[in-house]
């Protein structure tokens, strides 16, 4: 336990964790702590014994920067005090409005403030919390949620047989309860249920990629989808990038669609990868004839748009993966085994075709 006498300059110093929490005594003043959070958040904390009890307790002061030291120092008199007097001087924070602490609300807080302002793609997150853990848990107290409610959850999604599907929802619940612990304006938890718990599903790398045979099936079976599924499809095909990638295409993104086949371009933002980084990609000239027959939707800029909102892109895949499956089944001479994966997981190529390799084999695109 790291104990020195607090001062401005001495908490401006003070630099975050990689990972986890500091927390920091102050010398002058017992109890009283300052915690800093992996993000950098700066908190006042109070340790504290309630007359007539051996268990000490800790509540929230505040943050610093919203409060000074020397008030969180006053602050902590006044509480001692009431301690002193055998009253809980953080119950009428804790025992606040059942909408704050209940899970359902804390998960919309989390949504509003930190993944739809800081996250490239919340959608999925949102999904998982809300279909796998507000359905679980509805509007129970958040601080009555333990280790083992959480591990009862995943194992439960295990035995279901989706491992995979556990590990990422505990990375996305752990992200939940992290954020309640640093940054949720209410204080209301300490520690997060999640601390300790390890990914419950093993993970195997896919080595399945399509042949040329397949790849072909494929791109038949896509010509039976109305647009603009079956294009999309036949890009993912082609390009070998991820789902979400070809789905949040935009105009703008592409150079060369109107001149020489060779020079066509697309310029992946940073916004749209997974690894964060931009990205350029080659068209070939199957990709670049099936986006000039694409039509322009009137006020979006995606390739793509979805069909209730021009200002998104495509969604609500899984049917027509299951549709294009269907096609494939029916397709002569034997089908291709469905291609794997909940809603889609196709991914032919670890590294994209060169612009030439279906224009040399046009048996697989016509």
């Amino acid at each position: 336990m790291r104990r020195i006498p607090l001062t401005d300059l001495a908490i401006q110093k003070l630099r975050p964790p990689q990972a986890g929490q500091l927390e920091v005594f102050d010398g002058k003043a017992p109890g009283l702590s300052i915690r800093v959070g992996a993000t950098g958040t700066k908190t006042f904390f109070l340790s504290y014994r309630i007359k007539g009890e051996r268990r000490r307790r800790r509540g929230k002061l505040g943050r610093y920067g919203e409060m000074k030291l020397s008030e969180a120092r006053e602050e902590r008199l006044v509480k001692l005090a009431q301690a002193a007097k055998g009253v809980d001087p953080f119950v009428g924070r804790a025992k606040i409005d059942a909408s704050i602490v209940a899970f359902d609300a804390c998960v919309e807080r989390f949504i509003t403030h930190y993944l739809l302002a800081k996250s490239r793609a919340p959608q999925n997150a949102t999904r998982i919390l809300r279909k796998d853990f507000v359905a679980a848990w509805g509007s129970r107290d958040v601080r009555e949620i333990s280790r083992a409610d959480v591990l009862r959850l995943l194992q439960a999604m295990c035995e279901r047989g989706a491992p995979v599907g556990a590990n990422r929802a505990l990375a996305r619940v752990r992200k939940l309860f992290n954020w309640l612990v640093e940054q949720d304006e209410y204080g209301l938890l300490e520690r997060s249920p999640c601390s300790g718990i390890k990914p419950l599903g093993k993970e195997r790398s896919r080595e399945r990629v399509l042949v040329d045979a397949e790849l072909g099936r494929l791109w038949c079976a896509a010509d039976g989808l109305e647009y603009p599924y079956g294009i999309y499809f036949k890009l993912l095909a082609v390009l070998g990038q991820r789902r979400t990638e070809v789905a949040s295409m935009r105009w703008a993104d592409i150079d060369g669609l109107s001149g020489d086949d060779s020079a066509a371009l697309w310029r992946i933002p940073s916004r749209s990868t997974k690894n964060g980084e931009p990205h350029v990609l080659p068209l070939p000239r199957p990709v670049v004839d099936l986006l000039r027959g694409c039509p322009r939707v009137c006020g979006s800029p995606f390739v793509f748009p979805s069909a209730h909102d021009g200002q998104k892109y495509l969604t609500g895949l899984t049917k027509w993966k299951e549709k294009l499956d269907q096609l494939n089944k029916a397709a002569r001479p034997p089908p291709m085994p469905c291609l794997p994966g909940s809603p889609i997981a196709l991914r032919p190529f670890s590294t994209p075709s060169t612009p030439t390799d279906f224009e040399e084999n046009p048996a697989l695109w016509t």
